[in-house]
């Protein structure tokens, strides 16, 4: 499953692991049935961070994440987004964050993009507020819960910079019938 198969679109392991511990302790209190096969062979793989596993079964995953543990709440998802941004930017990207500097580091979060995901573009731009605009294109059918946690992490690197009063609001969204995903983080 780690060798790029045929799937067009791809997530780096290091998007499944919390997300797979956190399903199998769910998983030993009650069933989760329903899944398709790639989706249990995920839950069911040891993942490696820096393999590469078809994007569809994580978005599944996701959603059996969002439904049955968070209660279908955004909010929620973009939290345990926070937490988990905050957790991978003070360890193995901590070079992403600039200390003191909230705007360099939310800037910085549209290069982290190609490091998780081998699709879509995401652009980033200081607006004259001081808050910072993100465009992500090529990736119509990100859910809501997807979107709360790729956002999260511009809130995460603002925190990390010293910015505590960060927050995150979504301009545009494909499920509103956008073309992209438009987001913009003020700290």
């Amino acid at each position: 499953m780690n060798d790029r198969p045929n799937s067009p679109r791809h997530a780096k392991g290091t998007n499944l692991v919390e997300l797979i511990k956190v399903l199998k302790i769910h998983q030993r209190q009650r069933p989760i049935d329903g899944l398709s096969p790639e989706a249990q062979e995920l839950l069911d793989t040891r993942i490696l961070l820096s393999d590469w596993y078809p994007h569809e079964p994580f978005m599944e995953l996701l959603r059996v994440l969002f439904e049955q543990l968070l209660g279908r709440s955004t909010d929620k998802a973009l939290q345990i987004g926070i937490t988990g941004s905050i957790s991978s930017l003070k360890g193995p990207y901590k070079a992403y964050i600039r200390t003191g500097d909230p705007a360099a580091s939310v800037l910085a979060m549209r290069h982290i993009w190609r490091t998780f995901f081998d699709f879509g573009d995401l652009k980033a731009s200081l607006d004259e507020d001081g808050s910072v605009r993100f465009i992500l294109t090529g990736y119509r059918d990100v859910s809501p819960v997807h979107a709360a946690m790729i956002t999260a992490w511009t809130v995460g690197a603002a925190r990390l910079a010293g910015s505590e009063k960060a927050k995150v609001e979504i301009v545009e969204a494909p499920w509103d019938g956008a073309e992209r995903l438009v987001y913009r983080t003020t700290f």
